[in-house]
């Protein structure tokens, strides 16, 4: 079973930007449909809602899903050290972004 959620730029047109998340059973991890999903919620943000950066919050442990945001291009911005808590421990996250002239529409959207 596989999940990927959009979370699309809020209604005020001036920041223009989107966000991208993944939640998929792990089982899944090695077939690329996070890729594939992927790609094409970027289609969407950038053809349909019209957004100039696209970013992805990361958890540095979670390899695969950074492979699958550095692989559609998305780039290391930011590494935030205990800045998040979550089952009462400190966590790290990692921001990754792209500004969509740097992406190119796949030929099947």
């Amino acid at each position: 079973m596989l999940q990927i959620s959009a979370v699309l730029p809020e209604p005020d047109k001036t920041a223009l930007q989107g966000e991208i998340g993944d939640i998929f059973h792990p089982h899944c991890a090695d077939a690329r449909y996070a890729t594939d999903a992927v790609r094409m919620m970027l289609g969407y943000e950038v053809i349909c809602c019209g957004v100039q950066r696209i970013f992805a919050w990361l958890d540095p442990a979670n390899t695969s899903w950074g492979g699958v945001v550095e692989s559609m291009r998305l780039r290391r911005g930011t590494h935030l050290l205990q800045n998040d808590c979550f089952g009462g421990s400190r966590g790290n996250e990692l921001i990754h972004a792209l500004l969509t002239p740097a992406w190119q529409v796949p030929q099947d959207l």
